[in-house]
């Protein structure tokens, strides 16, 4: 899907995404990526909500988020318990939606000027 917002050149817009993949300022990716609206981290190695464990939590608040929005695929999956302690334990909002939520949610809270980390999980082939 094309989302057609202004872009400001020094911050990480997200301009598309399909099932697959996400277009960042001009940039495709096609693996599990961490955006905020000053850095990227692309190929994160999470592949499956699954995967998400207490280091990545260690991570991602290492990048000083007031709001995390964590991108579970194409259908939205909720992590468990211990996960949503992490992200409570150290004072930071964390949202699970699809891909498609997420990136749409990203960019308007990026508009606003808040501290957001959007953490995509994209899987590598349709069998994922």
């Amino acid at each position: 899907m094309q989302i057609t917002l202004e872009s400001d050149e020094r911050r990480n817009i997200i301009q598309r995404y399909d099932a697959y993949s996400v277009q960042i300022n001009e940039i495709v990716y096609t693996e599990s990526i961490v955006v905020t609206p000053d850095s990227l981290q692309p190929q994160w190695e999470i592949a499956s909500i699954d995967d998400l464990a207490n280091r990545h939590i260690e991570a991602i608040t290492r990048l000083g988020p007031d709001v995390v929005i964590v991108g579970t695929g194409s259908t939205l999956r909720f992590p468990g318990p211990v996960i949503y302690a992490g992200f409570a334990e150290r004072g930071i909002g964390a949202e699970f939606m699809d891909n498609a939520a997420a990136c749409r949610t990203y960019n308007v809270v990026a508009s606003e000027g808040r501290r957001v980390v959007c953490a995509l999980i994209l899987p590598t082939s349709p069998a994922d």
